[in-house]
């Protein structure tokens, strides 16, 4: 028995101190630089952007949906910032455009929670986002609502880093419009 003992014990020396190879991971930056479009505004119509969070299970690790219900992570890929930074300046540049934007006064304020930022592989590549939003006049909600974008991608990963981009500014345009013609 000692010697079985031995043996095993032998064998598992052998696993943990033998060398795997590094864990090779990379960095992606989608590209956001949403399209300029014209909205009719109330003149004195301001926006304050609040709180733009992710869900819990977005981070750096990219994620990719194997199913309506199931999502996995990538080992090697992490996003060069959160999710949720990039649709910060998504949303500070379409507001900006529009001239809604400010950073104190008397605003409405616009809190974000991103809460799809995935790639999807069947039946065909697609980049998807989503983002729940939550416009407030003075502590009263007075529009609320979730916007969902999708984008096809290529074959490559950096075709999909591109979508994804493609679809974070057009959820960013989607909550702007919404946001403004809330009044």
């Amino acid at each position: 028995m000692t010697v079985r003992r031995l043996a095993l014990l032998a064998l598992a020396g052998c696993a943990l101190t033998s060398k795997s190879p590094p864990l090779d991971v990379h960095y992606y930056t989608p590209d956001v630089s949403p399209t300029t479009q014209a909205y009719a505004l109330p003149s004195d119509t301001k926006i304050r952007l609040g709180r733009v969070s992710a869900a819990s299970h977005l981070r750096a690790r990219i994620a990719y949906r194997v199913s309506p219900t199931q999502i996995e992570f990538y080992e090697t890929r992490r996003w060069a910032e959160s999710p949720e930074a990039y649709a910060r300046r998504a949303l500070e540049q379409v507001l900006a455009e529009r001239g809604v934007l400010v950073t104190g006064g008397k605003a409405l304020q616009l809190d974000v929670e991103v809460v799809t930022f995935e790639e999807v592989r069947d039946p065909r590549p697609l980049a998807r986002v989503g983002l729940r939003y939550t416009l407030i006049d003075n502590r009263v909600v007075i529009r609320e609502g979730t916007v969902e974008t999708e984008h096809t991608a290529g074959p490559s990963f950096d075709s999909f880093v591109v979508a994804i981009g493609q679809a974070l500014d057009d959820a960013s345009l989607q909550i702007a419009s919404e946001s403004l013609t809330a009044n």
